[in-house]
């Protein structure tokens, strides 16, 4: 047994787990001359900007020398509807879902402000994102 009581198997557990999920820290090029374009598409929407793409192309064209990063998260716990069915939601996978994308968009924020402090952002979110 590794551990003497259930707590601290527990408390072990939970860290491990924890540590699996390492938000994404991306930063493949200097700072932009533009802004840092930062979007989080909505829920069940592939990976990318989503529904988003075309304003992100579109303040890309706009404001030369921007970048952009779309936010990699599950964006799960909601089931589109087929025909006049109503949205079906997983509550347990949409928290989980939405920690996750705020944990990645917090992180971020963080490091990319660290790396290059007078790029503005702009952040965009839609759905569960926003």
């Amino acid at each position: 047994m590794l551990f003497r009581t259930p707590a601290v198997s527990l408390l072990f557990f939970i860290g491990a787990i924890a540590r699996l999920h390492k938000p994404q820290r991306v930063f493949e090029h200097e700072c932009p001359t533009g802004v840092h374009i930062i979007g989080v598409r909505a829920s069940a929407e592939e990976s990318g900007f989503g529904a988003m793409q075309g304003i992100v192309d579109q303040l890309k064209q706009k404001i030369p020398g921007s970048d952009s990063f779309a936010v990699d998260y599950p964006a799960t716990g909601v089931t589109l509807p087929l025909g006049d069915a109503e949205l079906e939601y997983d509550i347990v996978k949409y928290s989980a879902s939405e920690a996750q994308g705020y944990a990645t968009l917090k992180t971020h924020i963080e490091d990319y402000s660290k790396l290059c402090p007078k790029t503005l952002s702009v952040i965009m979110g839609y759905s569960q994102a926003s």
